[in-house]
């Protein structure tokens, strides 16, 4: 038997007016308890796409951040000055961009923008050793006393970040390093169960605020990124735990 109309003229005009200010995951979730249904989020964007229900911002889609000027300065920079050094250049250059290095390495492989050094001496360079016969170069037994600490070590307690952007913390010597996210999540809420990960609400991997956290499986954190819902906005993280939880109740149940 053929269903009648799926949304009415109510249902249509909730959709219109708050998919201008939420994303499809919040919008599914406020729309089921608007209206006591139970639409999964395809549902309300296939419905969206039928009714050429328009988003207020465009989605999925990073705007071009990067003008001419910046690249410009990147350009001219990058001659003389290592990542860290210019993203912290750029940024006091230009004060309300607030570029991380991630984002300025990004930049610089999508506009194949290079630095020019090759590491090696070009002809005629003169090295910072020329002339000075019997020059000390090390090696000589007795140099490194034993017990002597390195110049590059770092006590317990440092921290460093990952290129991906997280923060380790030192936890034993020599070199033992661990995800300080984890550290903090079992000091405030307890150990992390097998199987599971720690993610951040704002997608921020150094905002370290125990609010911040938040407990994923893996089976989670696997469906929701399938379904392209990874990098929702912070409001909308546990709708899409929701949906992630409904998606696998489903196939559980389809599957049995």
């Amino acid at each position: 038997m053929k269903q009648g109309r799926v949304y009415n003229k109510a249902m249509l005009a909730f959709l219109a007016e708050h998919y201008k200010t939420m994303f499809v995951p919040e919008l599914t979730a406020a729309f089921n308890k608007k209206f006591r249904q139970d639409k999964t989020t395809d549902q309300i964007k296939a419905c969206l796409n039928n009714h050429g229900i328009k988003a207020g911002v465009r989605r999925n889609r990073t705007p071009r951040r990067y003008e001419d000027k910046h690249l410009e300065f990147l350009q001219q920079h990058y001659l003389t000055l290592n990542l860290e050094q210019l993203t912290v250049a750029f940024n006091k250059k230009f004060k309300t961009f607030k570029a991380e290095v991630n984002s300025i390495r990004a930049c610089l492989k999508n506009h194949k923008i290079r630095s020019g050094r090759t590491g090696h001496f070009s002809p005629g360079h003169k090295t910072w050793n020329a002339g000075k016969k019997g020059t000390n170069t090390g090696g000589e037994k007795g140099w490194f006393k034993k017990g002597a600490v390195p110049i590059n070590y770092k006590p317990v307690g440092s921290e460093r970040v990952t290129a991906d952007g997280y923060v380790e913390v030192k936890v034993s010597d020599p070199n033992k390093w661990a995800l300080k996210h984890r550290i903090v999540y079992e000091q405030e809420f307890g150990p992390i169960p097998k199987g599971h990960n720690v993610s951040f609400r704002d997608n921020n991997p150094q905002n370290l605020e125990p609010g911040n956290l938040i407990l994923m499986s893996k089976a989670q954190n696997a469906v929701i990124n399938k379904m392209g819902l990874a990098d929702v906005p912070a409001e909308a993280k546990d709708s899409a735990l929701l949906l992630a939880d409904l998606t696998m109740k489903i196939n559980k149940k389809e599957v049995a």
